[in-house]
């Protein structure tokens, strides 16, 4: 390489590897390919074995992580909210946790809101036992 040519720096860059995108989001590479097969990262071949992710995809997946963050979470304290959730899914909380830890649910904002209301239920429901 030659001496005098300029690096860009990582963060100008407009197209990222696999491993840079990783190592920014704190994931495994694994994980990065899983975002991009679900469609929640775009990504482009630019040959059979290389794909590139636009900086400016990169900065709108986590402008959405902060946006699910931000969102309000059901309290699982009244008494109605265990079967209010079971005929808002048809699932008792605990298959529904069993189904999202093993893959089987679509990757949602909607899904991911129910899934923290399971888990709010399931916690509640320990709590209580342990009393």
């Amino acid at each position: 390489m030659d001496s005098d040519a300029k690096l860009v720096p990582m963060t100008q860059q407009p197209y990222l590897k696999v491993t840079e995108v990783a190592a920014e989001l704190e994931i495994s590479p694994d994980g990065v390919y899983k975002l991009i097969k679900r469609g929640k990262l775009p990504a482009l071949r630019v040959s059979e074995r290389g794909i590139r992710v636009p900086r400016v995809a990169l900065d709108a997946y986590r402008r959405r992580l902060r946006g699910v963050h931000q969102l309000p979470i059901v309290s699982p304290a009244r008494p109605d909210s265990h079967a209010r959730f079971v005929a808002e899914t048809g699932l008792h909380p605990l298959e529904w946790t069993q189904r999202w830890k093993t893959s089987k649910l679509e990757d949602t904002a909607e899904n991911m809101r129910f899934t923290l209301r399971a888990l709010a239920l399931l916690l509640d429901e320990r709590s209580d036992a342990a009393a």
